[in-house]
């Protein structure tokens, strides 16, 4: 949407029904100054007022966001509804999707200092290799995470299943070749093993 455009759109409205910016903000319970800014294509509503401001001023939401009148007028309010609840879950999703986000890059940077400083202090190699390692031992951790948090999605178990399992491969691959204990690695990979057919039946 055009910031421009659709201030320029609620204006016009707002006139047509001779209601002041303060009685329209009233109505919708925003403050005159809310209004005021999107007028001037400053910013634009909240989703969740959207409904409510297309309401306020007798139009769709679908003619909201065009920021122009359309034709069909009946089809356009039957699927308002609908298509506030769409952006209201796209919305709710981009929102989670930035949550796993920052929580995957914190897995990471957590898992790749113990990683850094367990190599550096046991002498199994420098600051930099253990960088490295712990970028792919970060795999196990957020493999986890990710399969915990789409546990219930059956695609993304699977897709999930196999990047953990990577992870436990690769690491496993990794410390053999930094000749760590060989006993550590066994019942490390079969604990990893076991939390994951837990989760998996959980």
């Amino acid at each position: 949407m055009d910031a421009q455009k659709f201030g320029a759109f609620i204006a016009q409205c707002r006139k047509e029904k001779s209601m002041t910016q303060s009685e329209l903000a009233a109505k919708i319970m925003v403050t005159d100054k809310a209004v005021s800014r999107w007028e001037r294509g400053k910013g634009f509503p909240d989703i969740n007022l959207l409904l409510p401001l297309a309401e306020a001023l007798e139009v769709s939401v679908l003619e909201l966001m065009h920021s122009e009148r359309q034709k069909d007028k009946v089809q356009l309010f039957q699927d308002d509804t609908i298509i506030v609840h769409l952006m209201e879950n796209a919305v709710e999703m981009n929102k989670q999707n930035k949550q796993q986000d920052r929580i995957i890059a914190c897995i990471s940077c957590i898992t790749m200092f113990f990683v850094t400083f367990f190599i550096k202090f046991y002498g199994y190699g420098s600051i930099g290799g253990g960088i490295v390692a712990g970028a792919f031992i970060a795999f196990i951790p957020i493999g986890f995470y990710l399969l915990i948090s789409n546990r219930k999605d059956i695609t993304g178990r699977k897709i999930y299943t196999i990047f953990t399992v990577l992870g436990i491969c690769l690491t496993l691959a990794l410390l053999t070749f930094l000749h760590v204990n060989s006993l550590i690695l066994i019942w490390g990979t079969f604990f990893l093993f076991f939390l994951i057919i837990i989760v998996l039946i959980a």
